[in-house]
């Protein structure tokens, strides 16, 4: 997803608060200066933080949350939106509707209701910049901080959306796919298509199919017999198969055996997204440890890896953080195992 002048605008409003509250200036007139001719960026409102020796920026990113979804398989999914810690009622297929000539009674449905509520789940990314970084005027920098942060959430989002292994935990919601419906895939995609239509518990009309890359690649370039291409539409970024949406992630599950293809009705599945706080420091210890840090407060745990303090290394840490939560309200998933073509 290529950066839009909407999001560049969220980045700069990040750098431009930070670069402020850092060195006590005016963010409007560090904005003005850094981008002559730009619209403001920054709202005084934007910045907090008077201590010059502990700053920090926190704001409320909507344009840089919507590009998050965006990108992600849970964003484009067609997913059903629900606020959270809000009970909601998840009718079944009893209810029904009649045509009734007039005067007479309309039939009454029996209609269960199942009540529940997504608490809020959080999802986070910490990414590390130079505060010389910050002080140059090149655009680079406003594109790969947005793109790395993108990437870290969607990923994330799109890992646990995803893997038939993730059962869920307590900080993470289970996946979609996980004891979903599912076939043995045979290596021919046109079989296993149809095999997994037949297992398939949702609303076909309103379907998303979901995979890897390399597994969306391997269908496109299955041919007929007469040498044609037989998934047209379908490629590594995604397309279309028998004129359904195909949404491609990394975070979809593949290894040895094959991928992972997933049938999915997002109108069954209710999900709960507000939100994106962006936060930075450079008066913080940090553990710099990119898979699992050990540092915890609730049950306070010393931190494995070296804390390093980012004023005497000269970085900036930038954290972003979104709630997130999905459920699934109806069996409206199914999934082709070990696809390989």
């Amino acid at each position: 997803m290529k950066q839009t002048a909407s999001t560049r605008l969220c980045t700069r409003r990040i750098i431009a608060t930070a670069k402020a509250a850092r060195d006590q200036v005016d963010p409007l007139a560090y904005a003005a200066n850094r981008w002559p001719g730009d619209s403001p960026v920054v709202t005084r409102g934007a910045v907090g933080g008077s201590d010059a020796t502990d700053w920090s920026v926190t704001a409320d990113y909507e344009l840089l949350f919507d590009a998050v979804l965006e990108q992600s398989v849970v964003g484009r999914a067609g997913l059903r939106r629900v606020p959270f810690n809000v009970r909601m009622l998840a009718p079944d297929d009893q209810l029904a509707a009649h045509w009734v000539a007039e005067g007479k009674a309309i039939p009454v449905s029996r209609m269960s209701l199942q009540g529940a509520a997504l608490e809020r789940r959080k999802v986070a990314a910490i990414t590390l910049v130079t505060a010389q970084s910050l002080d140059a005027k090149s655009q680079r920098i406003e594109t790969q901080l947005e793109a790395n942060f993108r990437s870290k959430m969607a990923l994330a989002l799109n890992q646990a959306f995803l893997d038939s292994a993730n059962s869920g935990s307590g900080s993470t919601p289970a996946s979609v796919t996980n004891a979903a419906a599912s076939v043995a895939g045979t290596g021919d995609p046109s079989a296993d298509l149809a095999a997994l239509i037949a297992v398939f518990p949702g609303d076909l009309s309103r379907a998303a199919f979901a995979t890897d890359p390399t597994t969306a690649a391997q269908i496109a370039l299955w041919r007929d017999s007469s040498g044609g291409a037989m998934f047209p539409d379908c490629g590594p970024a995604g397309g279309s198969l028998l004129g359904l949406p195909l949404l491609t992630s990394r975070g979809s599950p593949r290894d040895s055996s094959g991928g992972q293809l997933a049938l999915i009705d997002g109108s069954g599945i209710a999900l709960a997204a507000e939100g994106l706080e962006v936060l930075a420091t450079e008066s913080a210890l940090v553990e710099m440890d990119d898979a699992s840090p050990t540092g915890a407060s609730d049950t306070p745990t010393a931190a494995t890896a070296t804390p390093v303090a980012l004023f005497q290394v000269g970085c900036v840490a930038f954290r972003f953080t979104m709630h997130c939560n999905w459920q699934m309200q109806r069996p409206s998933v199914a999934v082709v195992t070990s696809a390989s073509y």
